[in-house]
């Protein structure tokens, strides 16, 4: 059989020529494996920083050595980091949460300005607190049976749909192909 002559994933990982102005915030739970998943989706989509609520100590199996290339803030509580965001940075709060207030993502007109999309657990999703903090409350639509989307997958939808609408789709990158 042929051998194809490919990088391993480690050898792969590389600085971004691009970073975009966004960050994610994630609620995470002791060995929780949604937050290594939604660090390595802002990797993926060359976001600029990841923000974690809550345990530093959740699973991370498949980070590969991310923390190198793409920082991490824990906060103990939402306080702290409502705090922090307010004074020290110029980010937008988009809350994803199911909310009588929230705006249907494929309607959603992003801010011009950087924007953190906040992410909830799985079992209780983002507190009043977090809703009435943030800025502006998406929801994606849904329509099949199950209740909400894996926190995960969220972060995927959300945050290739803000790097499509604001910079593919507008022709202001180049999109690499990994493989060469």
């Amino acid at each position: 059989m042929a051998k194809l002559n490919r990088k391993t994933r480690r050898e792969r990982l590389r600085n971004p020529t691009k970073v975009f102005p966004f960050a994610f915030c994630a609620v995470s739970l002791i060995d929780d494996k949604n937050t290594h998943l939604i660090y390595r989706t802002l990797s993926n989509l060359s976001g600029r920083e990841m923000f974690i609520i809550g345990s530093n100590q959740f699973f991370k199996g498949a980070t590969n050595g991310l923390k190198e290339t793409l920082s991490i803030s824990y906060f103990k509580n939402w306080n702290e980091f409502f705090s922090y965001i307010r004074e020290y940075t110029n980010y937008s709060l988009i809350a994803i949460e199911q909310s009588e207030k929230s705006i249907m993502l494929p309607e959603f007109e992003f801010p011009k300005k950087p924007c953190v999309f906040i992410f909830g657990s799985e079992n209780f999703g983002l507190t009043d607190e977090v809703l009435l903090n943030a800025d502006y409350v998406v929801e994606i639509p849904q329509f099949g049976s199950h209740p909400c989307y894996n926190a995960s997958i969220s972060s995927a939808i959300v945050g290739y749909e803000y790097v499509n609408k604001e910079f593919i789709s507008k022709k202001e990158i180049f999109i690499p192909r990994l493989a060469k």
